[in-house]
């Protein structure tokens, strides 16, 4: 059998609803029909539009006929609801009803023949309206990484400077290896004995102080930051000044000193103590210990460290690695130092001061300009995801283990754009959907057949990809693991042609769009 072209079923979409209205020519008629045989999404087109033509009849049953209706919705359309010389014949006349000469028809006459042109009316301005393709979604890759900075620069031990160092790669990417290297030292101790250690849940109180404390200080200092990605080590230098109750100015240099990307944060310090729960997922993922007497830039620290629990390992196994670290400065409860690790222990990313003060800075008189703002200003509550689950989005509550904790959309009610932020109190995961077609393959990215995504690798991993009519943008600290499971806990769905239907409803959203302003 004759496997019809996209393309003939495009062109014969507006004949498909004159078809439904009686208001083809013989030789037309016999042209859709023909297709109608060998296609069935536009036979099952036809059904909808055939389904819509009586449901519109029966409401209109016994009514008097809206004899102002078609007029208004041409005079909406203008020139936009001219449609093909097979439908000119039923839309309503502009000059009244009837026209001039005609015997007026019997009340129900009247009623059927109204009802059946509104119909007509309907479906073909809105067709003439309808957007020829649907909403083109640019590269992604930008915008998702600042929404990934956005959120994880409010989370409890946010880390600034992984999301400035993100958004400057994403600009100039650096694989040098040239960054000063951290003075960092635990005071010689390598376990967790004496009286310096810290129980589980005082290694806790250690970590809250440290993400109520980020924004009630001032301070200032130059930070190294270090990423390992596919096998290389991404560097940089970062200046950073913390102005309480005005924010923070963050400034990225590359591994040659040359300057890469300047930011400024603004205060989070409520956002991040009403949080500071977030930090039980830490607590319950992973075993918390510490000691003190460590030390970074000259300043004592307490440090805390995470595992991964026995239990997760197996019976009878030893101690899993350690997952991170942080130093926690013992006078301030400034988060000094941060590091990650894999399982063999080799650090992926670490981000520590290597000169710090933490007093006294100036205050501002102009605040710099906030740079990647993110689109997505709402902030919805996490039971905001059963609505927003049965308007279409992917809102699991939990991905590969990390638990939902932020859900933002960029509109109050019917939104177009969701960011959902997932985590286990240690690695973060970023879920970026917007509503749309990818227009083209990201910059940068490499498409992985496993994954079915384009992915890219900088500070953090960015996994992109089209499902439905919904374009997924993925973007993690955590590791290739982390991002494969959240990946494959999202919908990856094949790209459906739109229906007749939903091409009417798209054109009277654009019309109404326009007329509302």
């Amino acid at each position: 059998m004759h496997r019809p072209h996209r393309g003939d079923c495009e062109a014969l979409a507006e004949q498909r609803s004159a078809l439904v209205d009686g208001a083809l020519s013989d030789a037309d008629r016999e042209r859709v029909l023909a297709h109608l045989v060998s296609c069935a999404p536009c036979r099952a087109e036809v059904a909808e539009l055939s389904r819509l033509r009586r449901l519109l009849n029966a409401e209109a049953a016994g009514s008097t006929p809206p004899s102002d209706l078609s007029d208004r919705l041409v005079g909406i359309a203008g020139a936009q609801a001219t449609g093909p010389s097979g439908h000119r014949q039923s839309v309503v006349s502009t000059a009244g009803w009837p026209p001039r000469g005609r015997r007026r028809p019997s009340r129900r006459v009247a009623t059927a023949l109204g009802t059946g042109a509104v119909a007509l009316t309907v479906v073909t301005v809105g067709l003439a309206a309808a957007p020829r393709d649907a909403a083109l979604v640019p590269d992604p890759t930008g915008q998702a990484q600042a929404e990934f900075t956005s959120v994880s620069s409010v989370l409890p031990l946010g880390n600034d400077s992984l999301g400035a160092v993100l958004m400057a790669s994403a600009r100039a990417p650096n694989q040098g290896s040239g960054a000063q290297v951290a003075s960092v030292t635990t005071g010689g101790r390598t376990s967790l004995d004496g009286t310096s250690a810290l129980l589980p849940a005082a290694a806790l109180s250690v970590l809250r102080r440290a993400a109520a404390s980020v924004d009630l200080i001032n301070y200032s200092g130059t930070q190294s930051f270090m990423a390992a990605v596919d096998g290389r080590s991404l560097t940089a230098r970062i200046e950073i000044e913390n102005h309480v109750g005005q924010g923070r100015e963050v400034r990225v240099f590359d591994s040659d000193g040359h300057p890469a990307w300047e930011s400024f944060v603004t205060p989070q310090a409520s956002s991040r103590i009403a949080d500071s729960g977030e930090l039980s997922l830490l607590a319950n993922n992973y075993v918390l210990t510490g000691f003190r007497g460590g030390s970074v830039a000259g300043r004592a620290a307490t440090v805390v460290q995470a595992a991964e629990p026995t239990s997760a390992r197996g019976p009878g196994a030893g101690p899993g690695p350690v997952a991170a670290r942080w130093w926690v400065d013992d006078a301030s409860g400034l988060l000094l130092r941060y590091e990650a690790y894999d399982e063999a222990g080799t650090p992926t990313l670490s981000a520590g001061f290597t000169r710090v003060s933490v007093g006294h800075t100036p205050f501002l008189e102009h605040l710099p300009p906030r740079l990647a703002v993110p689109v997505t200003t709402f902030s919805r509550t996490l039971s905001s995801v059963g609505q927003l689950a049965a308007t279409g989005w992917a809102c699991p509550d939990e991905i590969g283990g990390l638990s939902l904790v932020r859900v933002r959309t960029d509109a109050p009610v019917i939104p177009r754009v969701l960011h959902l932020a997932y985590s286990d109190g240690l690695s973060t995961v970023s879920v970026f959907e917007q509503r749309g077609t990818l227009s083209a393959s990201p910059a940068s990215s490499r498409w992985d057949p496993a994954l079915r995504a384009y992915v890219t690798s900088t500070a953090a991993s960015v996994a992109i990809w089209q499902s439905n009519r919904t374009v997924f943008t993925v973007v993690t600290d955590g590791s290739a693991d982390v991002l494969a499971r959240a990946v494959g806990g999202l919908p990856h769905d094949p790209v459906p042609r739109p229906t007749t239907i939903e091409r009417v409803g798209a054109g009277w959203a654009r019309i109404l769009s326009s007329v509302m302003g």
